[in-house]
């Protein structure tokens, strides 16, 4: 399914969360941690739009606001429909009208991530905006990422896999050849800077 972005002012993360996910290698990055971390994708890509957007780093107010809005959404409507989605795809009987009826929940499982982005994005909107150097955003992404995980249940250390998929999607939001924070070269290193 073709995802578009959108012409409205209001939708800067949606798009920028289009753009980010069709870049080489974002996707699968993204539902492998998905399903090994339980990141809730559209939160993890607000964690580094913000940074680039206005250089906002999460503060501890920020950071329970942005969760509360990713937990309402994934529990209440994102992950029941993913699992409807899931559970039409396991069907034996793959006739048209099952095909069908999966695209179908897939397009509301969509829209309901893109009504999620509307309210992270208001809730990320607003604050101070910096200029700041691209070696500064990406550190502010890499921390706000760092702060997203860290906040995850339960907290289980990151494998050395999902360190490079969270390497991977940073390093493809940013100017090629942009240099990532060293902390985040390493578990141990992750695992020192984030406290976990």
């Amino acid at each position: 399914m073709t995802v578009l972005p959108s012409e409205t002012p209001d939708e800067e993360l949606w798009n920028f969360a289009v753009w980010i996910y069709g870049r080489e290698g974002v996707r699968e990055a993204c539902l492998s941690l998905q399903k090994s971390r339980d990141i809730d994708v559209p939160l993890f890509l607000s964690c580094i739009w913000a940074s680039r957007v206005n250089s906002a780093a999460f503060t501890a107010e920020v950071l329970a606001d942005v969760l509360e809005i990713s937990i309402k959404w994934q529990r209440n409507v994102v992950k029941p429909l993913r699992s409807v989605r899931d559970h039409l795809k396991n069907i034996t009987d793959s006739s048209p009208a099952t095909m069908a009826m999966r695209q179908s929940v897939l397009a509301e499982e969509l829209k309901a991530e893109q009504f999620e982005i509307t309210e992270l994005q208001g809730a990320l909107s607003g604050g101070v905006s910096l200029e700041l150097d691209e070696a500064l955003q990406i550190g502010t992404a890499a921390d706000n990422i760092s702060q997203y995980l860290a906040a995850l249940p339960p907290s289980i250390p990151i494998t050395e896999k999902e360190l490079k998929n969270v390497r991977w999607i940073l390093g493809a939001a940013f100017s090629e050849g942009a240099e990532l924070p060293e902390w985040l070269s390493s578990v141990p290193a992750f695992t020192l800077r984030v406290g976990a």
